[in-house]
């Protein structure tokens, strides 16, 4: 899928996503429980099987390419008008009317299971029930109370006191340009137009784009969600790592 088709499908099942908007900012909320700053204490930890708020609400799940290799199925997209398709992502299919994870079975908020939970891919296997962000979209679909206002602004002040280094929120992968290489044949050269990528690292609304790799398709392959989460430092270093050639 067009990564301009598979953007607009995402913005169209968004605001399915939500009964309630929510009281803290999503992006700072931590999916860890060992990190949970957020929550009022004596919060219990909710029950997965009685919720799938989480498996619900998360339109984007990424899957990296050796998750896919034991997955049956996935939406791969590729970038807009390139010749071959050049695939930047693969993500967890969403059901077409309700917008939830297609792999999830049951009743919201009543008993819900997952169809491929031995399967399921690291960002599911990362998300801990009880933490901060669990919470928050538990009280977006009307599964606990709303914080108070004092609770908010506790909560907000708790926040504010975390240390947060810059980390990278989002990749985006676009064309360069293109480089011609020569091969020798029987009839002479024979030239060949490769396809020249360059990774944009956005850290935030305010911020500018930094560049993060440029790199030729045939040669390397990313996904533009496999730096999301690290810092410049870390996702310079997991660049240089990349093995040579290792390609899709």
């Amino acid at each position: 899928m067009p990564k301009g088709e598979f953007s607009a499908m995402v913005m169209e099942m968004d605001p399915r996503k939500r009964l309630l908007e929510p009281q803290l900012p999503l992006s700072r909320l931590s999916k860890s429980l060992t990190e949970r700053r957020a929550t009022p204490s004596g919060t219990p930890v909710p029950e997965c099987v009685t919720c799938g708020a989480c498996c619900n609400f998360a339109v984007v799940v990424p899957v990296t390419r050796e998750e896919s290799d034991r997955l049956t199925e996935y939406v791969e997209v590729t970038l807009d008008d390139t010749e071959p398709p050049i695939v930047i992502d693969r993500f967890l299919p969403r059901d077409s009317d309700s917008g939830s994870c297609a792999h999830l079975g049951g009743t919201l908020g009543n008993e819900v299971g997952c169809r491929i939970y031995e399967e399921r891919p690291f960002v599911c296997h990362d998300f801990d029930a009880g933490s901060d962000r669990c919470h928050e979209y538990r009280r977006m679909y009307g599964f606990e109370p709303q914080l108070t206002a004092e609770q908010v602004e506790e909560a907000l002040k708790n926040l504010e006191s975390m240390s947060s280094g810059k980390t990278i929120k989002d990749v985006v992968i676009a064309v360069e340009g293109t480089v011609t290489r020569g091969t020798m044949t029987a009839a002479g050269i024979e030239f060949t137009d490769y396809t020249v990528l360059k990774m944009y690292a956005y850290f935030g609304a305010d911020d500018d784009p930094q560049e993060l790799h440029t790199y030729e398709a045939d040669k390397e392959f990313w996904f533009e969600n496999e730096l999301v989460g690290y810092t410049l430092d870390e996702a310079r270093e997991r660049i240089a790592e990349r093995p040579a050639k290792w390609v899709l």
